[in-house]
């Protein structure tokens, strides 16, 4: 165990392996709750890992009950009823950018759209919305992109517009998300407004920053390994396998959030003291030899395949089914649709966006 500087210098302990990155995840003694001075933060404006209103920065019970609408609202059954919505969004989106040539930014022309388009279906607004959701979303995970001042205009207009969806569904019933949200009631409570609103923006958020990073990752790393990807088209039924190696390999949240020690607590790695914040990589994890076999090869067979780019215990991301059915369709029909799809480039020539909190692709050129 090793202490390290957050971005703007605030320090931070660090644990690598898979079990203390598990435990660091799922103890509850670890707190999300980081919010008393001299607290490590990624910057000095708010951001996705600093809001205390988000629910990822939360503890039980506060977190418990408003996790519990959203697990709802999410439901495997939901997810399963949009799948539909989804396929037939991926499949515009791809002809689209067939109708336009032999060639595309695969990042702008279907990774970025398409979770952004699913969203504003759920969420009944109009697809022009998308490119300022997109906007939006990147100001919640900037580190250096925007100025604080940026930052905190944007995503107030961001709740602004939101909260116009969230009046709009009460009166239309428009947006199958937010009238989950809005009309659930669990033992007798129900989400107000203002809960709402902010449960609607951080999935709006996060369907966009993850999830189309991780098709973009998996684009990429099917292209760039040719025996993998020829696998997949043999055998179909590897779709979902593949999407946890792509999110094994390339997760978006690569580095994880700190957390706070709210008694002395022992990890393998050693003792993270009381009132001590800790940081556990998950990439790092993801790539623990104890854990995977030869842990720097991409293996669409790979299983068992625990990895953690999804989180674990009480922050299990509980948008996990969505965007897994959106990572399998958006997948399946890029290497069923586009037999002869490769890279322009070499992957180690790609570039990486800097900046922000998820780790994502600048552009992603393709040929077919």
């Amino acid at each position: 165990m090793t202490v390290v500087s957050c971005p703007i210098g605030d320090p931070v302990r660090l644990v690598c392996r898979h079990s203390d990155v598990t435990a660091v995840f799922s103890d509850p003694r670890f707190s999300r709750r980081l919010h008393y001075p001299g607290a490590p933060r990624f910057t000095s404006a708010r951001d996705v890992s600093s809001d205390p209103e988000s629910i990822l920065n939360m503890d039980p019970p506060q977190h418990t009950r408003i996790r519990r609408f959203l697990q709802q609202a999410l439901s495997a059954r939901n997810v399963r009823s949009w799948r539909g919505h989804i396929q037939r969004t991926a499949d515009r989106l791809l002809d689209s950018m067939a109708s336009g040539g032999r060639s595309a930014d695969l990042v702008e022309a279907f990774a970025e759209p398409l979770p952004n388009l699913v969203m504003c279906a759920l969420a009944g607004a109009q697809e022009e919305d998308c490119a300022r959701w997109q906007e939006w979303s990147n100001m919640t995970v900037s580190l250096t992109r925007y100025t604080p001042a940026e930052v905190r205009e944007g995503l107030a207009e961001f709740e602004s517009h939101v909260t116009d969806l969230v009046r709009s569904n009460a009166a239309t019933g428009r947006g199958e998300l937010i009238s989950s949200l809005r009309e659930a009631v669990i033992e007798g409570d129900s989400l107000d407004e203002h809960r709402i609103v902010r449960s609607v923006r951080g999935l709006i958020f996060a369907a966009y920053e993850t999830t189309s990073s991780a098709i973009a990752h998996g684009a990429a790393l099917l292209l760039a390994h040719p025996e993998q990807l020829a696998a997949l088209r043999a055998h179909p039924e590897l779709i979902g396998p593949a999407v946890e190696e792509v999110l094994r390999y390339w997760p978006p949240f690569a580095h994880g959030v700190p957390r706070r020690a709210t008694q002395d607590i022992h990890l393998p790695a050693g003792c993270i003291p009381a009132g001590e914040a800790v940081i556990g990589p998950i990439a790092a994890a993801n790539r623990d030899e104890r854990v995977f076999t030869d842990p720097d090869t991409f293996d669409i067979g790979r299983r068992p395949n625990p990895h953690l780019s999804f989180g674990q215990g009480a922050h299990y991301c509980v948008g996990a089914a969505l965007a897994r059915s959106e990572l399998e369709v958006a997948l399946t029909l890029l290497v069923t649709r586009f037999p002869d799809l490769a890279l322009r480039c070499s992957v180690n020539d790609l570039r990486w966006h800097e900046g922000f909190l998820v780790r994502r692709l600048e552009s992603l050129p393709v040929s077919w």
